[in-house]
Parts: structure tokens; sequence; C-alpha cells
């Protein structure tokens, strides 16, 4: 039922305070456009300068240390209790700072599929088309530099920050997530995120969006954010419907509906078929160095994603040579416990999961409850994993210059229309459009109240 706030005369009086002192501080900018760029984002790029974090004074921050002793040096800082948190990635909220050591919150999940995912915030994110869309130009070039524009505008707002109404903040991740599934089944309600059902071309669009992302910041070979390609993997089924993300450890079905879902799924899938298909997009992402992948909430014959050695292992890092983070689909943990039954008890099935090779658990009730000081050794090699790309992506080394919004953007709503009339495609009427007045239709299959 549609719930109405009810105002008191005080509360109709402070907002309208709070409205008048929101126009001073802006005009108190200068004017509503300084040199063409909005106050707004002088005001914001103004606080970010004069407050840019800085490493310093640990000796993680010395860059002149190869890789893997800053990644040591950190980590050995790190307590076992605040490593378990700093691997339960909260959907909204990240994984906690550590204050005492200069440790940010950090959000390993951030949305990007055709844009950064930032709705009604300042700056105003560019929308691209949809990846169905842009796929069907089967121009690498123009996913390469549609790549290039999501990371830029996504740098801005981790090293400036992001203004929602009344909160300025830095947008804190990098790590941009988005969906290279392969689209088989038109019902499949994400078919839209995802570049079709060609492996080939996916898996072109895979390596030229990760490639695009992952460009240096000018004048360093510091990526201006991080790619990560998800679901891993033969994911394209939402099923159910479930009411999502209601309790820690299981989900709820819907009376009366199916219970199958994208949350225990056995996805039965022979060696050729994901070879030649399923495997193919992912492949391509670690052959483009992409630093993250997300494991998906599905079994692949007979085994959870996100607990198969083979999958995130065997062939991601050892025979493809992925050398980035793993986070889960979120509460994929719990998933396997609950849902899939892969181990008897909950710690076994954290521990489990470690072992396979993932890395951060997106919506981290289940985790942080069961993860223990036991499983040490593999929650410390997973936070190593994790933190290395946070290292990569320049966190640690001196803060690059901060460029203004129009030289960021510049060109990008271009590209945008550029990228939509690439991707046009005529189909033939064949006399069903316009659709008749008084049609009357009728929905079928086991989505029909889902989408």
């Amino acid at each position: 039922p549609l719930r109405l706030r009810s105002f008191t005369v005080r509360d109709l009086i402070v907002e309208a305070m709070l409205s008048a002192l929101r126009l001073l501080a802006l005009l108190s900018c200068g004017e509503v456009f300084v040199n063409g760029h909005e106050a707004v984002f002088v005001h914001m790029e103004k606080v970010a300068a004069a407050h840019r974090p800085s490493c310093g004074r640990f000796p993680w921050c010395n860059v002149s240390l190869p890789l893997e002793d800053r990644v040591d040096l950190l980590v050995k800082e790190i307590t076992a209790e605040e490593k378990i948190a700093q691997l339960g990635n909260d959907l909204f909220g990240g994984v906690p700072a550590i204050g005492r050591i200069g440790l940010d919150k950090y959000n390993y999940i951030r949305e990007a599929a055709h844009g950064v995912l930032a709705r009604g915030g300042k700056p105003p994110a560019t929308s691209f088309p949809q990846v169905v869309a842009m796929a069907a130009s089967f121009n690498r070039s123009l996913f390469r530099e549609v790549g290039k524009a999501v990371g830029r505008e996504a740098r801005y707002m981790q090293d400036v920050g992001v203004m929602w109404g009344d909160y300025l903040g830095r947008y804190g991740g990098l790590l941009l997530q988005f969906n290279v599934n392969l689209f088989r089944d038109p019902r499949w309600g994400r078919g839209q995120e995802t570049p079709g059902e060609s492996p080939e071309l996916s898996s072109a669009f895979a390596e030229e969006y990760v490639l695009g992302i992952q460009s240096p910041i000018e004048g360093t070979s510091t990526p201006q954010a991080g790619a990560s390609c998800k679901h891993f993997a033969a994911y394209s089924f939402e099923g159910g419907p479930t009411l999502l993300n209601r309790t820690e450890s299981m989900r709820q079905t819907l009376p009366g509906q199916s219970n199958l879902s994208r949350h225990n799924e056995n996805a039965i899938v022979s060696r050729r078929d994901f070879a030649e298909s399923y495997a193919k997009p992912f492949k391509a992402c670690a052959k483009a160095k992409a630093l993250g992948v997300m494991c998906a909430y599905n079994q692949v014959n007979g085994v959870p994603s996100c607990g198969s050695k083979r999958l995130l292992r065997g062939l991601l890092r050892e025979k493809w040579g992925f050398d980035g983070v793993v986070v889960t689909d979120c509460d994929s943990i719990s998933d396997m416990y609950a849902l899939q039954g892969f181990k008897s008890t909950p710690s076994g099935t954290v521990r489990a999961a470690l072992a396979a090779g993932t890395n951060v658990a997106c919506s981290p009730g289940f985790f942080k409850k069961y993860a223990t000081p036991a499983m040490n050794p593999l929650v410390t090699q997973a936070l190593k994993d994790a933190l290395r790309v946070r290292f990569r992506l320049g966190e640690f080394d001196p803060p690059p210059p901060l460029p203004t919004w129009p030289v960021v953007s510049r060109g990008h709503a271009e590209l945008a229309l550029d990228a939509a009339l690439q991707s046009t495609v005529l189909l033939k009427n064949d006399g069903r459009l316009p659709l008749q007045r008084n049609l009357r239709l009728a929905v079928y299959g086991p989505l029909r109240n889902a989408t």
C-alpha cells in the first residue's frame, strides 16, 4: 500500500530553511555556471582538492616497493576479525574502513553495464544504449570507446565525489560490474544487459569493454577503473519469482509459485558446450586482464559456481591467467548452504567457497556470521587478492591530478548518440505493427508474474 508521510508546520519550516541554505551554498560558489562549468561541480572539485586522501606515512605507501611486498605490509596490520569484515561486502555500503591504518571503506560492486549506475546524483553519469543494442553494432572500437568513457566517469566520481541531494561523498569503489552471460532464452528478463546469444560477439564485447574501462589515467600506468565480468558461469535464468534478500540464510518463495530459481538451479552443461559457448566471454575477460569476476548463484553440473575449484582456480586463474578479485553475487554463499545443500554446516560452506577461490562475499551477513578465525589462512589469501586490486587501481599511490567534469565528460553525450545510431536495427513489419486497438494479450510461462 502507498504510504504518505505527514508533515507538520515545523517540518515544512525546516525544509524551507534547508532549501534556502542549499541555494546560498550554491550561489556562494559564484554563478550557476562558472566559465561554462556548473557551479555545483566547481564546489565539489574544490572540496575534493582540499581533502584528497593521502596514504603518506604508512610503509605500504612506498611506490618503489614491489606490489606483493606492499600488499603483505598492509595485510600484516589487519587483525583476524578485521580481515573477515573486509571480505563481507554490503551491496550498498561496501566493506568498512579501518581508521587506525588509513584504510578507507570500499565497495567492490559498482554497476556499469551501459554507464555508471548513479541515479539522480550529480554529476549525471552518461547513459549509453543497453548492451544488447550496442552489441548489434558489431563495432569493437565502439565497445572500447564506451568503456573508456564509463571508466573516466567512474574515476571522477571516486576522486571528486557524487552529490546526492544534501550528501557529498566519494563514490567509494572502482570495480565496475557488467554482464557477459549468453542470452539463450528470450524470456530471460535480464537479456538486455548482455551482448546477446553469440559467444563470439559476447567475447569481443567483453574484451573491448574491459580494455576501455581499464585504460590508463593520462600520464600514468594506473587503470582509470577496474572491470569485473559477471556472472561466472552458465547463468541465464531467473526463475521464481522469489522474495529476494529478505533473510540472511534462506530465500522466501511466493506461495503457489515455482521454487526453482537462479538461487538453486543446477545448470547441466556438456564439456563441449561449456568450452564453445559459456566459457568464451569470461576467457576473453581474463585475456584482457580484467581486475574482477563475479561468480554466479547457480550450480554447474552439481557444484555451486562460487564453490567450484574447477571454475575459479583450475580454469579462471590457472588456465586463463586471471589475477584479480572474485566477488560473489549477493548471498550466493548463503544459497550454497540453505538452498543447494552443498555442505552440511554454514561454516563449512564458507570455508568451501574460500577454498574454491572466492574472495569477497556480497551481502555480508551470512559470511561474517559463519567465517571464523580458524579460517585465517584462507581469509588472508582472499584479502590479499582483493587488496591487490585496490593497489593496482592506485588507491595507495600519490593521487593523480583532479580533472574537471567538462573535461572528463567531453564528447560522452555525442558518443552515446553515435552508439544509439550504430545500434539501430531495421526489422520487417509483417503487419503486426502498429498493434490493433482493444487487442487482448495473454502472457504465459514461468516468468508471467516476474517480468
